[in-house]
């Protein structure tokens, strides 16, 4: 009977240990304000210093990389453990992942250059009487062929959306589907003031209601993921979260 409660202890334990010790590949874009590569090529960005304070809470070993967003798609839909941020929850998406939380804020808007006086958007159809800019496989786009736009009719898409700014600037796009935050931060860099280069010509409804979050690939373990849902719950509790929101600017 010892003996017996020893193997069950011991088994338990090599089962414990090997959750913990499974390797998390985390997975990202080129989308800053979000998630970006700084100078030192290190991913940072308000959802990065985020994530970072969950996994701060953790225990779990990990490697974080930064891919096209079609890449990084691919991978969380097929491989374990793989953890994909910053990431818009869809009805489309709802069932191809595991979703542990909202991890930023998001609300979209159609942009167009201000200068642009020949474009007038009162109703998303009005959009397909021009080019729009898009990023492969990204939320917006994936939207945007839900209302039945098309590519290279309707859409001409890029591998991220740098691209598809530097397109907009040189009038080979006309409109742009990007979050608020991102739009000014483009504009911002480049040494725009975002309200004197762009104007908002609608409000996609659809995509701005939660906002973007954290989300594991299927083959996942659901110990996991709940441990990242208890951590994100905690961190945006905090202060720190607090403090990470203003460094940002977001209210």
């Amino acid at each position: 009977m010892k003996t017996r409660l020893c193997l069950i202890i011991f088994f338990s334990c090599m089962g414990f240990n090997i959750l913990f010790s499974q390797n998390i590949t985390i997975v990202t874009e080129d989308y800053p304000p979000y998630n970006y590569l700084d100078e030192s090529n290190t991913v940072t960005g308000f959802s990065t210093e985020v994530l970072y304070e969950v996994l701060n809470l953790l225990n779990y070993k990990y490697s974080l990389e930064s891919y096209p967003w079609s890449r990084a798609y691919m991978m969380a839909q097929r491989e374990d453990n793989v953890l994909i941020y910053s990431i818009g929850k869809t009805k489309e998406r709802e069932d191809m992942f595991k979703w542990v939380g909202v991890i930023a804020p998001f609300d979209v808007y159609i942009y167009s250059l201000k200068s642009r006086s020949d474009i007038t958007i009162n109703k998303l159809e009005d959009a397909k009487k021009y080019k729009t800019l898009t990023t492969q496989n990204d939320v917006r786009e994936r939207y945007l062929l839900s209302q039945g736009f098309e590519i290279e009719k309707h859409i001409d898409n890029t591998a991220n959306n740098t691209l598809n700014f530097e397109k907009l600037l040189i009038q080979r796009g006309d409109l742009w589907p990007i979050a608020e935050l991102v739009a000014n931060y483009y504009a911002s860099t480049k040494g725009y003031k975002p309200e004197e280069l762009l104007k908002k010509q609608f409000h996609i409804k659809d995509l701005s209601t939660e906002g973007l979050y954290i989300a594991f690939s299927l083959k996942t373990d659901d110990k996991i993921v709940n441990d990242f849902r208890k951590a994100l719950e905690k961190v945006k509790k905090s202060e720190k979260y607090k403090q990470i929101q203003q460094k940002y600017g977001i209210n």
